[in-house]
């Protein structure tokens, strides 16, 4: 489905196993249209980027809806760019798989939304952010689990980075993995001056899972949480059962 400087109504329908060579294999989202996305299934389908859902300078509404085992470059799941205020309430975004960023979501100098969303079993495994991934970008989580995500290098569960502000609140960021030498931030990764504020949530069970520390020269960092050259706001939140080499917990570097 290609939407150029329009605005239709999505409801119910089965958008799957379609394939391009560019961008959005499921729905692309040309400036200017803002759809409304309700009760869909995006499934199996391929592109470069955003190859379930991919958005440039537009604002969706999506809903209810079930964003499974798409595969591309980057923005596995839905990509973001341009501007755009997208918008999405109880939705399942899951075993989305990215070679670079962003299993899940990826979102460049955008500002979306997630409430009410379970962000689980997506990969990005060469790279990172295999959940949320935040580049130039304001985003809000309400009420999201992020759980059981794997990335190579960083970010299991969420990254921001270039500027990003993320807000967090009531949310649950857990199970999440990086597994290559020198992974940082197993739950979230948040570096390059984003700022991130994080409320009544919870950072568990995250794993760095590179163990080979022999030499004191191989080693992982920050299993709940990494954060270098960053701003960081926790408030009534619970961190525990993480696991890295240094900084089980959570390591910061000059924040």
């Amino acid at each position: 489905i290609f939407c150029n400087n329009s605005s239709p109504s999505i409801i119910e329908c089965t958008i799957s196993n379609n394939t391009i060579n560019a961008d959005g294999g499921g729905i692309y989202c040309d400036p200017g249209s803002n759809p409304t996305i309700s009760g869909c299934t995006i499934s199996d389908n391929t592109a470069e980027f955003g190859s379930g859902i991919y958005c440039e300078t537009s604002s969706p509404t999506i809903s209810d809806c079930s964003i499974t085992g798409n595969m591309g470059v980057g923005g596995a799941g839905l990509f973001f760019r341009w501007h755009g205020t997208p918008f999405m309430t109880d939705c399942i975004i899951t075993g989305n798989t990215s070679e670079s960023f962003g299993g899940g979501v990826g979102s460049r100098s955008s500002s979306p939304t997630l409430h009410n969303c379970v962000v689980s079993e997506n990969t990005a495994e060469m790279g990172s952010g295999a959940g949320l991934f935040f580049d130039n970008s304001n985003a809000t989580l309400a009420q999201c689990t992020m759980e059981d995500n794997i990335s190579g290098l960083s970010g299991g569960g969420i990254l921001m980075t270039s500027w990003s502000d993320v807000t967090i609140s009531d949310c649950s960021i857990s199970g999440n993995i990086c597994h290559k030498a020198y992974a940082k931030g197993g739950g979230i990764f948040c570096t390059l001056y984003s700022s991130i504020s994080i409320k009544d949530s919870s950072i568990t069970g995250n794993n760095l899972s590179y163990a080979d520390d022999s030499d004191n020269d191989v080693y992982t960092q920050g299993g709940g949480i990494y954060c270098d050259q960053a701003s960081l706001t926790m408030t009534n939140c619970t961190i525990s059962d993480n696991a890295a080499i240094r900084g089980a917990g959570a390591s910061f570097y000059y924040c």
